[in-house]
């Protein structure tokens, strides 16, 4: 059995850490998974051929999470990871990847796609322990696009939008990689007040305050300062600078790609390599 799989990645609106609720925006960066698989009397055996580093726990707890749905032994499967989403650095990786994989393994199956796709990503990344929340946001905003804010905890969706109008985003990565035990889980319950304040002027419909507002404390956790950035690029057209998920990945909006050479040059200059795409509009119309 043979099937392909296309998830997207996302940037941080609102980190929910700490409030439960995360929001995020969909992007155009791609994981596309490839699979040849057959079902065995086994376990689950897989051979690996990827781009960038990706967790193996992933790919190991989807695997396990399919067979025990479709109430088989085992798979041996030959699988291809095709991404353009650097790991560990705050861009929705782990949920792009799994949600990539199950939809290979669904194609190749003959099965449909559907909503609970969604909650099975959150479940997976739960269950390899490569997400602090289980990340049902960051599952839900890859699967759906567009702007999505969820309750992690309960795995409900708390509202999807559209994008009806594109935009730039510029994402500087850093070389550093973020580990899941270096993040200061405390410092982010700590500022459940202000992260609140972020989800208040998204409800407000104050997107880029929202993300500034986020970026600001996320900032403050991981020791990265976003004022001077955000007061040297105002002049560049750029609306807002933040970071992603708990960084330290930074990015930046812009709606217009007038001096966008002068953005990337100024990214460039500070030693961060950087990523062009734009937003994603909502694909899949969330069944309410």
């Amino acid at each position: 059995m043979k099937g392909t799989g296309i998830s997207y990645g996302a940037v941080s609106i609102v980190n929910g850490i700490s409030t439960n609720i995360g929001i995020a925006m969909g992007n155009m960066l791609r994981v596309i998974t490839e699979l040849d698989f057959e079902y065995t009397g086994e376990t689950v055996t897989y051979s690996l051929n990827n781009n960038i580093v990706v967790d193996n726990r992933v790919i190991d707890e989807a695997l396990h999470w399919f067979i025990k749905k479709k109430r088989v032994k085992g798979i041996k499967a030959d699988i291809k990871i095709y991404s353009e989403i650097p790991p560990s650095v705050g861009l929705k990786s782990s949920s792009a990847v799994a949600i990539s994989i199950l939809k290979a393994l669904y194609s190749g199956a003959g099965d449909p796609v559907t909503d609970s796709i969604v909650a099975e990503s959150s479940f997976i990344n739960r269950m390899a322990m490569v997400s602090i929340t289980g990340a049902y946001d960051d599952a839900a905003v890859s699967y759906y696009g567009g702007i999505v804010a969820a309750n992690n905890r309960l795995n409900q969706l708390v509202s999807v939008q559209d994008i009806a109008e594109p935009y730039i985003i510029i994402i500087a990565v850093p070389s550093k990689k973020n580990e899941k035990s270096d993040i200061d889980k405390e410092g982010y319950i700590r500022n459940r007040d202000q992260f609140q304040k972020a989800i208040e002027l998204f409800r407000q419909g104050k997107f880029f305050e929202a993300m500034e507002l986020n970026g600001d404390i996320v900032g403050g956790l991981c020791n990265i300062d976003l004022k001077t950035i955000r007061n040297d690029l105002r002049n560049y057209g750029v609306n807002c600078v933040s970071i992603s998920g708990t960084g330290p990945a930074i990015f930046l909006i812009k709606q217009q790609p007038s001096m966008l050479e002068k953005v990337i040059l100024y990214i460039s200059d500070i030693s961060y390599h950087t990523i062009i795409t734009q937003t994603r509009r909502l694909v899949y119309e969330h069944n309410r």
